[in-house]
């Protein structure tokens, strides 16, 4: 079966916030299923599929089935594959089913009967909104392998690392009345404190880090919300905002630490969402997925599922990387590379 074939049929499943889960899982399992895979299912209405070969698996490929979604400007029918100028088109296929083809297509040409160790397939669902699929798995206390490939789009440069990530959900307090009463507002104190937090950015410039495309932890201010009029006090509102911490853990507990000193200063409370610390990768098998994949390392720019679990790890997909893009796309050569990228990888490994 071409890889591109696979990819359709990835990309005809509808994922949008996990919505045609079981029906994409059945698909992966089935294919694996007549290449002598054991697969098991785990979860609740949404499902993880965890498909593995061989004994004492030594590596695992990790990725995640579900997709952002899409606006009227996409350009195409998301959901079927448009091959054109040398690219195909849909909704995933980037991020991350292209990934997930070119890890379905690699296994289907291997014997790994002749090979020392075995392999684990880990199929998730929730990436895009919570990592609910990825925290799932972990719970559960699954075994995995040390070695560990997760297929988000790189155009083939292996990524040995990526920023760390905090999220906080701020509510600020106040008491409503009429705007000519002299009464705490809940604006005034979201203000003063997002402004006052706004002093990060100082610190983060002076701690550069180039192995990133912007070379310092970064900071944004996603939702602000509050007040019903602009005649009445607000009692309520509420912020988000979002850390991107760079190499230093260190920068990881500053800014937990500044942000609880200062919201003792205001009617407010925070609770926290995503929370993961850096993770770097500089061990001597990254030379090797640089020598095979012709590339050197470089780091990831996003957060993704490595973040989550431990192990050797590295990220290595397909592109260009198009994600959350209109038009979302990756290359017929970008893809088939990788299908070789992931074959030499598991050779490697499992020899």
């Amino acid at each position: 079966m071409l890889v591109e074939n696979i990819l359709r049929d990835l990309v005809s499943f509808n994922t949008i916030n996990d919505k045609d889960n079981n029906e994409i899982m059945n698909y992966i399992c089935d294919y694996l299923k007549k290449y002598n895979f054991n697969c098991e299912m785990i979860g609740n209405n949404k499902k993880i599929l965890i498909a593995s070969i061989g004994t004492k698996q030594k590596l695992g490929f990790v990725g995640h089935t579900d997709t952002v979604n899409y606006k009227e400007t996409f350009g195409s029918n998301p959901f079927e594959l448009l091959e054109k100028d040398g690219n195909y088109y849909g909704l995933g296929t980037c991020d991350m089913k292209g990934g997930i083809a070119a890890m379905l297509k690699a296994v289907s040409e291997i014997d790994f009967s002749k090979l020392s160790t075995g392999l684990m397939l880990i199929f998730t669902y929730g990436e895009e909104k919570d990592f609910s699929g990825i925290k799932y798995f972990v719970n559960s206390k699954i075994k995995y392998p040390n070695y560990l490939i997760f297929g988000e789009p790189t155009n083939n440069i292996p990524m040995n690392g990526s920023k760390g990530a905090i999220e906080y959900n701020f509510e600020f307090y106040g008491k409503r009345a009429h705007s000519s009463m002299i009464n705490e507002s809940s604006n005034i104190n979201a203000v003063m404190f997002l402004s006052k937090l706004l002093e990060l950015n100082k610190y983060f410039k002076k701690r550069m880090c180039n192995e990133y495309e912007f070379k310092h932890s970064t900071m944004n201010y996603g939702i602000l919300k509050g007040g019903e009029a602009v005649n009445i006090v607000s009692d309520y509102t509420k912020a988000s905002c979002d850390f991107r911490i760079t190499k230093s853990i260190a920068e990881y507990n500053y800014v937990k630490k500044f942000v609880e000193k200062l919201s003792k200063e205001y009617n407010m409370s925070y609770k926290i969402g995503m929370d993961f610390l850096p993770f770097y990768n500089n061990t001597k098998i990254v030379e090797k997925y640089e020598e095979i994949t012709n590339n050197k390392r470089k780091k990831f720019f996003g957060l993704s599922e490595a973040s989550v679990l431990n192990g050797n790890k590295i990220i290595l997909g397909p592109g260009p990387v198009t994600a959350h893009e209109d038009r979302e796309h990756i290359s017929k050569e970008s893809l088939y590379k990788t299908v070789e990228n992931y074959k030499s990888i598991i050779f490697e490994i499992l020899k």
